[in-house]
């Protein structure tokens, strides 16, 4: 029997403008959301997500080819409100690390008992996925001028991607040591890198 390959990517959304497909969509992923507070994800079956969503099975498969693509874009829906955080951060600032910046490292911390059970795939396809809607939300406001100093240089698209990519891995950076760092040291470390001009101004 052929092995099939590592999935690496989501595949493209189908429709998504029509509104009964977002619905139902959003049915999908608030109930692999609520499962997997309470079922390991290795263990999570479309049985288990259309029974919970109120949906055939056949309607899950419709809208995702494999458990790895239901997770990681349920996972990243609900991370996606980190952009709303990310909209009010002053990146064109300076001083100490944003509130804002702490408030989006806080919101992964809430997730932190699902996000540390997932397997490496399904990490990094929650990454792709949310860097993809960071990456959209930062290019806006680059192209409207409000960027940390010292890039205006590299072009606001290219440095929002970069910047989204970026920082997805030290939001989804699994814990290591012996203690976790707090959200607030976190913000602090990722803040550094972001804005390195602004964050040594005193």
């Amino acid at each position: 029997m052929p092995v099939k390959p590592p999935v690496t990517r989501l595949r493209t959304v189908a429709n998504p403008a029509d509104p009964r497909y977002r619905r139902t969509r959003a049915q999908i992923c608030d109930a692999t959301r609520r499962l997997l507070e309470v079922t390991d994800v290795q263990r999570l079956t479309f049985g288990q997500v259309a029974a919970a969503a109120d949906v055939n099975r056949s309607t899950v498969h419709q809208h995702y080819g494999s458990r790895h693509e239901l997770v990681a874009d349920a996972l990243a829906t609900d991370l996606a409100g980190l952009a709303d955080a990310l909209d009010r951060c002053p990146f064109d600032r300076s001083g100490g690390v944003p509130a804002e910046l702490v408030e989006m490292f806080a919101a992964v911390e809430d997730q932190a008992a699902v996000l540390d059970r997932l397997s490496g795939t399904d990490r990094g396809l929650v990454g792709a996925r949310l860097t993809e809607l960071l990456a959209d939300r930062l290019a806006d406001r680059f192209a409207a001028g409000v960027r940390p100093a010292g890039f205006d240089d590299v072009p606001p698209v290219e440095h929002a991607r970069y910047l989204a990519a970026g920082l997805v891995q030290l939001l989804l950076l699994p814990p290591s040591g012996a203690s976790r760092p707090t959200p607030t040291q976190r913000a602090t470390r990722a803040w550094r890198l972001i804005a390195p001009v602004s964050s040594a101004v005193r």
